[in-house]
């Protein structure tokens, strides 16, 4: 196992998060971060932009909203600022995405 894939791990973690807040702060809209399909990388998408992906194939055609969330890490508020991720959820999905890391 390599001990700096979950440091690195964590730190694009906290990033993508700090990214999505960004970003639904400057337009409201809830914000999904998803692994990719390498596990590389976090994507950080809406709704809108979660169909566009799909239809450019960066996610399976018959990937819907229900399972985007639950296979995001991380999810914001919604536009009225309401359900945000609770943080015991927030904590059980990061520890699952850096197991995930992990699996070699």
């Amino acid at each position: 196992m390599n001990i700096f894939r979950p440091i690195i791990g964590y730190i694009r973690l906290k990033l993508a998060i700090h990214k999505a807040e960004e970003a639904h702060a400057r337009c409201g809209q809830r914000f999904y971060v998803i692994p990719s399909q390498n596990k590389k990388q976090l994507v950080i998408t809406d709704r809108r932009n979660f169909r566009l992906m799909r239809m450019k194939k960066y996610f399976h055609r018959d990937m819907i909203m229900r399972d985007v969330d639950d296979a995001c890490i991380y999810y914001t508020a919604q536009r009225n600022e309401q359900n945000p991720m609770p943080r015991s959820e927030r904590k059980r999905r990061a520890l699952g995405y850096y197991r995930w890391l992990s699996e070699d």
